[in-house]
């Protein structure tokens, strides 16, 4: 009905000559009174037109909204004059009553002129002080393409994202259960995504297997980060960190300046937008570093000291963590753990080519005492 008054052409609003209109008066079963509504009139109107109750309607005067269609009749014959020649002439009679117990423009206006605007509440947040969740997402590789029978699970653009909310969802159910978080750090990049140019090739120029285009990609990565945050920062205030990995370390690095200007304003998350391709944080007693991992292996357990040499004099439990190889591991030295953290990406068609399969997809979730370290790892598995 809408969609015909906005559409009615004018010459079928305008071009008639009303004859008759009659108001009858019925009782239905129940007792109640109903008003019927015949309507003749005179319409010039294309020959070739079929025009649809709703059309009828607005033709005759009546809001198909407001107005049932009884029956219709209409008659033509030939027309003819100086001006405009030969037309054809309708006569067109039509019943109508009024809709009964239905939605109409003025419920509407009703409805909406009684509701009361929103009354957003600033967070307010009860925890100890004393407890910190990082949540590293390692290696998502939003876009790529796995096929089950290739690779042995399939995943896509959707799978990803339906992968990654579940895995969130889930370590922050079980997060509440338990733990009174006083704040969280939440890394981006990390191959979140799967490739870093228009063509489907990481920076250096390996081409993927991709499942969509990259426009498509780089918005559901956008939204799917606000998601996240959202989300997290209605249990504590959220720190973000960029860290590139080798298949997306200019996307990754243009998703976080998106999502600084996302909370540019915004008190409880924050944002470290440096393009240093390694970062160290500190909670109380803790020292926790990023690299992705792919280069400078034999100088990880150096650099930490290196670069953050303020941060390590203050702390006494130490951990880098680092993606890239979808498994997890733990190596330990003095002073330092270097811990790989798994991923629940599945498999790509190359990585079963080499002999990458059967390991645990998963994402990890740890949890921070700022005097007594590392409390807890909580681990959202995926099961095909």
């Amino acid at each position: 009905a809408v969609k015909a008054i906005l559409e009615s052409p004018a010459e079928s609003r305008l071009d008639k000559v009303k004859i008759e209109s009659k108001i009858k008066q019925t009782t239905n079963k129940n007792g109640e009174k109903i008003y019927t509504h015949t309507s003749n009139m005179l319409v010039k109107i294309n020959e070739i037109e079929n025009k649809t109750p709703a059309e009828m309607m607005i033709i005759h005067g009546y809001d198909p909204i407001k107005w049932e269609m009884i029956s219709v009749t209409n008659k033509a014959w030939n027309g003819a004059s100086k001006l405009q020649g030969t037309y054809t002439l309708y006569s067109s009679s039509i019943q109508v009553k009024p809709i009964q117990d239905k939605l109409s423009t003025d419920i509407i206006k009703e409805v909406f002129n009684s509701l009361k605007p929103p009354k957003i509440k600033p967070v307010k947040y009860k925890h100890s002080g004393d407890l910190l969740l990082e949540l590293p997402i390692m290696d998502l590789h939003l876009g790529k393409l796995a096929w089950d029978k290739e690779s042995g699970s399939d995943y896509d653009i959707d799978i990803a994202t339906d992968l990654y909310k579940r895995t969130i969802i889930d370590i922050v159910s079980r997060l509440r259960l338990k733990y009174r978080i006083a704040r969280i750090l939440f890394p981006i990049g990390q191959d979140f995504f799967n490739a870093d140019d228009t063509e489907g090739n990481t920076f250096k120029g390996t081409h993927q297997d991709m499942d969509s285009r990259w426009q498509k990609i780089y918005s559901r990565g956008c939204n799917l980060i606000i998601w996240a945050i959202e989300i997290l920062r209605k249990i504590a205030p959220v720190d973000i960190a960029y860290v590139p990995g080798n298949h997306d370390y200019s996307t990754a690095y243009y998703l976080t300046q998106n999502t600084n200007s996302w909370y540019r304003k915004c008190k409880n998350v924050l944002v470290d937008i440096s393009p240093t391709p390694r970062k160290y944080y500190r909670f109380g007693k803790c020292m926790i570093g990023y690299s992705h991992g792919e280069e400078t292996k034999k100088q990880l357990d150096k650099l930490m000291q290196a670069e953050a040499p303020e941060i390590w004099g203050k702390t006494l439990f130490r951990e880098l963590h680092l993606g890239h190889l979808h498994n997890e591991s733990v190596k330990e030295i003095p002073g330092l753990k270097i811990r790989r953290v798994s991923s629940i990406t599945a498999p790509c068609a190359w990585h079963t080519n080499s002999g990458y399969v059967k390991v645990i997809r998963q994402a990890q979730a740890f949890i921070w005492n700022k005097n007594k370290g590392l409390q807890n790892i909580i681990n959202s598995v995926i099961i095909n």
